[in-house]
């Protein structure tokens, strides 16, 4: 029988475990702070790049570790998820939304660094969503008007939720003017960078990046 004045002490256990994550932390933090001000030092000190990058690029990054992430096979047809399979992430463990795209937008350069391969994958099935629309008319929370649930030559705000339920219903994001620019921004990243610009990459999202400028120049008249 286990004695109450021992309990949680060995070394497997959770308060044995935390107190190895605390003299870990005590003893290499140092250590960690050289490493970080070695990797964002050159970003902070980079006199073109403006002040609100910098905070988005950095300050977003939690997306990536408290997001939760959500990888799995599919039968996509695409050659890209065929070979690299298909990824989504959560934006949080409150809100379960997968890869919700306006603050993936700030994710995706540290995805598109480490894993380049699938942030491509992202990018080609928000793509496939762009003409795709969902026309049952639903009740936004916030302002109370009614919209279709997915608007035609909308960027969707995220790739769907494990619930139903907790779908986003708050605002009617087909009235957003940043996903779609956001987007179109992201192409062109990934086209030039991250695919060399391959012609095949190129002819899949290009009708969906032209769509989306041709309604930004008529959203903004």
């Amino acid at each position: 029988m286990e004695d109450e004045n021992t309990k949680g002490d060995t070394p497997d256990s959770l308060e044995g475990l935390a107190a190895k994550l605390c003299s870990t932390t005590l003893l290499d933090y140092s250590k960690w702070e050289t490493k970080i001000n070695e990797w964002q030092g050159p970003f902070l000190r980079h006199s073109y790049l403006p002040e609100w990058y910098k905070a988005a690029l950095f300050n977003e990054l939690y997306y990536m570790t408290d997001g939760g992430s959500e990888p799995h096979l599919s039968p996509y047809t695409q050659a890209l998820m065929k070979r690299h399979g298909r990824f989504g992430y959560l934006e949080s463990w409150e809100y379960r939304m997968v890869t919700t795209y306006d603050v993936h937008f700030y994710a995706s350069y540290a995805i598109a660094s480490l894993w380049p391969d699938l942030e491509l994958t992202i990018q080609a099935e928000f793509t496939g969503q762009v003409e795709h629309s969902a026309e049952k008319e639903i009740r936004f929370h916030m302002e109370g008007d009614k919209a279709p649930l997915k608007s035609r030559a909308r960027v969707p705000h995220d790739l769907g939720n494990p619930y139903p339920w907790y779908a986003y219903v708050m605002h009617d994001t087909g009235k957003w003017k940043d996903l779609n620019l956001k987007f179109v921004l992201t192409s062109w990243r990934e086209y030039v960078i991250l695919t060399e610009k391959n012609r095949r990459f190129l002819d899949h999202v290009y009708p969906a990046v032209k769509m989306e400028v041709q309604e930004g120049m008529e959203f903004g008249s």
